[in-house]
């Protein structure tokens, strides 16, 4: 009766761990006609100076993150592209022209903010965290959106231990990047 009860135990942990991670990772938008993006390039943070003074190793873990997600999926190494991109404004003509310029079939825009959590027991504060949403977007050569997607570890990722600010980083970059594979390898 005992190895039963944990057995059972085990596997709700493990369906409940799995749909937490889905809770925290959403596709905001996909285009219908979806053309492959072989090669890829992604700017830097927007805000990347302002979260360099929070966190001064953002942009690394960012980059390594995205670079092993890559590796992961066998797609070739994308492009670091140094431009001032606005997220939700995104100049479309300078995308274009950026992916003209260094043969790209797409350009990752990625947006990246800290939360600031703090844990109670019994309602009094046991320690405080900084969980990270990233979000995406991927717009092809022709200025079109492909896709948006976005991870948050606050609302998906369960953590026995508080996490480290790169490793929420790291793990909402490659999950809002895995999104965005997804999208466009189907």
């Amino acid at each position: 009766m005992k190895k039963r009860f944990i057995i059972l135990f085990a596997i709700l942990a493990i369906l409940l761990h799995s749909c937490s991670v889905f809770v925290g990772t959403k596709t905001l938008y996909k285009a219908r006609n979806i053309e492959e993006i072989s090669k890829w390039g992604y700017v830097n943070l927007e805000n990347d100076h302002t979260l360099s003074e929070i966190y001064p190793r953002v942009h690394a873990v960012f980059t390594s993150t995205i670079l092993e997600t890559f590796a992961k999926h066998s797609l070739e190494a994308p492009t670091e592209i140094f431009a001032n991109l606005s997220f939700e404004n995104p100049n479309l003509a300078k995308i274009i022209s950026i992916c003209e310029e260094n043969n790209l079939d797409g350009l990752l825009l990625s947006k990246l903010k800290f939360l600031n959590v703090t844990y109670y027991i019994n309602f009094m504060p046991v320690f405080e965290n900084i969980d990270t949403e990233v979000e995406m977007k991927l717009i092809n050569k022709y200025g079109k959106v492909i896709a948006i997607t976005r991870h948050n570890t606050l609302k998906g990722s369960d953590y026995m231990l508080p996490p480290t600010t790169e490793r929420t980083i790291s793990d909402a970059t490659e999950r809002a990047l895995k999104k965005t594979i997804k999208i466009v390898k189907k």
